[in-house]
């Protein structure tokens, strides 16, 4: 089993992250240490995570959660518990 750091994380509040491969394509959501919602990518056997910041943060009530999807297009979509419906991923990491 491989095990790669991606980032810190807060810990001091429950939140479920997101992992999906699809093809030789690997993506992480998760909130970093600021809270900002963020995806991380890499292709599998790399090292190299690509990172995207995006424009929601997490609060901390207990209702917290990252779900990710590719469309059939290949396009990454986002959705979280403080997000209003999905988000795009919008750069060349997702």
């Amino acid at each position: 089993m491989e095990s790669l750091e991606i980032s810190e994380v807060p810990s001091d509040f429950p939140v479920g992250f997101c992992l999906l491969t699809a093809g030789n394509d690997q993506f992480v959501g998760y909130y970093d240490k600021d809270r900002n919602m963020t995806v991380a990518s890499r292709k599998l056997g790399s090292d190299q995570w690509l990172y995207q910041i995006l424009p929601s943060q997490i609060g901390s009530d207990s209702h917290n959660y990252i779900t990710m999807a590719l469309d059939d297009d290949g396009k990454l979509w986002i959705r979280t518990a403080t997000a209003p419906g999905s988000l795009p991923c919008p750069s060349q990491a997702c």
